[in-house]
């Protein structure tokens, strides 16, 4: 069973992450299979999408092109990444984390 010391030593993946734009758009919301997690700063978390080997596919290339990812940069990846793919229009980067 995964703990919370696990994710926030990136040794194991989480296997549901969201963090999602609030609708006026000035706000982050956080959630967390994990249950309440306080105290988590922006850059905190940033610094744990990084150490997500799915997410940070996705943080790359958001952060080098507004484009889509190619289905082909992606078909050998995890399924993870398959769904963030599929995800992508509704993905961006703000205030440095990967936002839905």
């Amino acid at each position: 069973m995964m703990t919370t010391s696990d994710v926030l030593n990136c040794q194991s993946s989480i296997t549901s992450r969201v963090v999602k734009q609030a609708p006026d758009s000035s706000s982050i919301l956080l959630k967390s299979t994990l249950g309440n997690i306080p105290n988590w700063s922006a850059d905190h978390i940033r610094e744990k999408q990084l150490c997500d080997p799915d997410l940070i596919v996705i943080i790359q290339f958001l952060e080098q092109s507004p484009e889509l990812l190619p289905w082909k940069a992606v078909s050998d990846g995890s399924s993870t990444v398959k769904t963030l793919w599929r995800m992508m229009d509704r993905l961006r980067i703000s205030q440095g984390l990967l936002c839905r």
